[in-house]
């Protein structure tokens, strides 16, 4: 099947070079026939070489696409505007002159989506200012969604549509950069609801799916998923290959496992005759009421190929996999969903609304993107133990200091919104109910542990010490557009407050550890608290560092926020009030130019630390879990360091 592949594969390369023209764009047609595209007429558009260019970045190591993707990059560099936009119409076509468009988010975000997939470094801090610009000319209300045409917010109301697909093509570009907004995540969700995945632009629901699976990693993925799945036909396809390349792209990127397109990769290839057909893709003009719609052989060509590169790339990361590690995968896969099993069922919705709510906020848990690692940590510290030492210790009580774990994150998750002002009151009961829970679980396996029940005490009253400790000194209380700077800001000095409120997190190891006879100031237990409070300090201060914009606005004095403002502080000594929509340029700028050094610093400090305790574990055999957990942080810190000349950029060209 791989040889049969990659031979389709190239010959499709080939067509796509053929049909390409010299200056790297590609034709497109168009006919209000929807059937006969193929007599339609010819148009010079920028949006074919945006997608044909993004459905070609997962074939580089294809010979065939090197020439290919470098002309169609060169000439949308070569389209773009001062100001980064993009317009519809080839710039000087005779297209442009007959039927002028507004230049529009929906070709600039697929532009720009696709030179970034091509060559990440083409794109400039500083250009990223001038992209934000065009974003804040668009959007409905600070951060989004956007109107898809770039015209003054006086023009006709017919130029300020919110648009889905358009949407989801800037969400996309986004994502690439590491920006995820809510109000696109929303958006999706509503349509799923109403299970409308429409858009006036484009002729097909699977396209507006396959734009939204390039984004979306939300809670309705497994919804839309279904819902693809179920309208397949019996011949493995979606209606022609057109919309089984939409179909099939849009399934592995919502995480979709190869088996379950197998059926629709054989289709394309039995019909690769048809792949040089123009499909109906873009609604392009309406006049007198009809519609015109446009396609190109080479688009649909493209789509195909994608469709085809990632199920060519699914199958060799499968092959390479040893059936080891695919058991190992599901192991962990079936322990988690029993973990989650467990939990629901401890809180039948029969019982009341606090049991009811809770039920729901579990499966809430359950379905976010950290949930693994919430519910395995106790199983993976178990796991990596010496099999003579471990196997003294059944899965059952494991399991349930899964279980345990995950109550915890439901309760103090509840918590941590009720502290900041976000949460409700009605969520009290079932967060409380949930440490009652936690608790019983670890009485059960544990109380006999006089050194665990120490700990376990220990760590709960220092959970609530530094709960405490956070809401009377690190809030501030906000007022207008902004706040009032207190006298004094928290000192975190060794940030010993931010392990102790997360120390939950390590229960369950060290639960195990006391069950397996290690005492509470054994060189062990003292490895597995140390480790486990560096390296919740190195998490905290990663999320604080992305999450300081956000912070700042609510008030939240978090220790990135407080080293901001001391600096700040030290310039505006007479100043008390903080202006947030005046000065979050100013703290901006304190943090690229200031603060992101020192954090990362610590950060990685941190990290070491917990690295040096892992490395003195020796009850710890397999000690890759626990590398790979520590190492996620250490990336993070090293990457902001490498993006803050691209960021610095981006703030001096609000200055140019």
């Amino acid at each position: 099947m791989k040889r049969k592949t990659d031979s389709a594969i190239r010959r499709g390369l080939i067509f796509l070079s053929r049909e390409q023209r010299a200056n790297g764009s590609f034709f497109s047609l168009t006919s209000e026939k929807k059937n006969n595209l193929e007599n339609g007429t010819h148009h010079r558009s920028t949006f074919p070489a945006s997608l044909i260019l993004s459905c070609l970045s997962g074939l580089a190591d294809f010979k065939e696409v090197g020439i290919v993707r470098k002309k169609a990059a060169g000439f949308l560099l070569g389209q773009k505007s001062d100001f980064w936009s993009f317009n519809y119409w080839e710039r000087g076509s005779s297209d442009e002159k007959e039927a002028p468009y507004p230049d529009d988010l929906d070709d600039t975000f697929s532009a720009l989506f696709a030179i970034h997939g091509y060559d990440q470094k083409i794109i400039k801090g500083r250009d990223m200012g001038k992209i934000v610009t065009l974003l804040t000319a668009t959007e409905k209300k600070e951060g989004g969604p956007y109107a898809t045409w770039l015209v003054p917010r006086n023009a006709d109301k017919k130029w300020r549509d919110i648009d889905l697909a358009v949407n989801s093509n800037v969400a996309s570009f986004l994502a690439s950069q590491d920006v995820h907004l809510d109000s696109m995540d929303s958006l999706v969700e509503s349509a799923v609801r109403k299970n409308e995945f429409i858009s006036p632009y484009y002729y097909s629901q699977h396209s507006v799916i396959y734009f939204i699976s390039r984004f979306y990693k939300g809670k309705y993925v497994k919804k839309i998923v279904d819902d693809i799945i179920s309208k397949k036909r019996r011949d493995g396809g979606w209606g022609n290959v057109l919309e089984t390349a939409f179909c099939v792209s849009a399934l592995f990127n919502f995480g979709c496992d190869l088996e379950i397109v197998e059926a629709s990769i054989a289709y394309l290839l039995k019909n690769e005759s048809k792949w040089k057909k123009a499909y109906p893709f873009i609604i392009e003009l309406v006049k007198g009421g009809n519609n015109h719609y446009s396609g190109a052989p080479a688009l649909t060509a493209a789509f195909v190929l994608e469709a085809l590169g990632k199920a060519r790339s699914s199958r060799i990361r499968n092959d390479s996999f040893k059936s080891a590690n695919r058991n190992s995968e599901t192991k962990r896969e079936m322990i988690h969903e029993r973990i989650i099993r467990k939990t629901t069922d401890i809180f039948p919705q029969s019982k009341g609304c606090a049991y009811s709510a809770l039920s729901k906020q579990a499966k809430k848990m359950s379905e976010s993107y950290y949930a693994k690692n919430i519910t395995l940590l106790p199983y993976e510290f178990h796991k990596s133990l010496d099999i003579a030492i471990s196997s003294r210790i059944g899965s059952y009580a494991i399991e349930e200091f899964g279980v345990a774990n995950l109550l915890g994150w439901i309760a103090y998750s509840a918590y941590d919104d009720f502290y900041d002002g976000e949460g409700k009151a009605s969520e009290l009961p079932a967060a409380n109910l949930c440490l009652l829970e936690l608790t019983a679980i670890f009485m059960k396996h544990a109380a006999g542990n006089k050194d665990f029940l120490s700990l376990f005490h220990e760590i709960m009253i220092s959970i609530e010490d530094a709960n405490l400790w956070e809401m009377e000194n690190c809030r501030a209380s906000l007022s207008g557009n902004g706040f009032h700077l207190p006298k004094r800001l928290p000192a975190y000095s060794d940030y010993s407050r931010l392990a102790d409120r997360s120390m939950g997190h390590a229960l369950g190891p060290i639960a195990i550890a006391s069950m397996l006879g290690f005492k509470k100031r054994s060189s062990a237990m003292n490895g597995i608290v140390g480790m486990f409070r560096c390296y919740i300090i190195a998490k905290q201060l990663n999320d604080d560092a992305h999450d300081w914009e956000e912070d700042i606005r609510n008030g939240s004095l978090t220790p990135v926020v407080c080293m901001i403002l001391k600096i700040w502080r030290k310039k505006n000594k007479n100043r008390t009030e903080i202006n947030l929509s005046k000065d979050i340029r100013t703290f901006q700028e304190i943090f690229w130019y200031q603060v992101i050094g020192i954090v990362c610093k610590d950060i990685l400090s941190y990290a070491a630390k917990a690295r040096e305790q892992l490395g003195r574990l020796d009850m710890v055999e397999n000690k890759d879990f626990f590398d790979r957990m520590i190492e996620k942080e250490e990336n993070s810190a090293k990457k902001a360091i490498e993006e803050r000349s691209n960021t610095l950029d981006f703030i001096r060209s609000f200055d140019s």
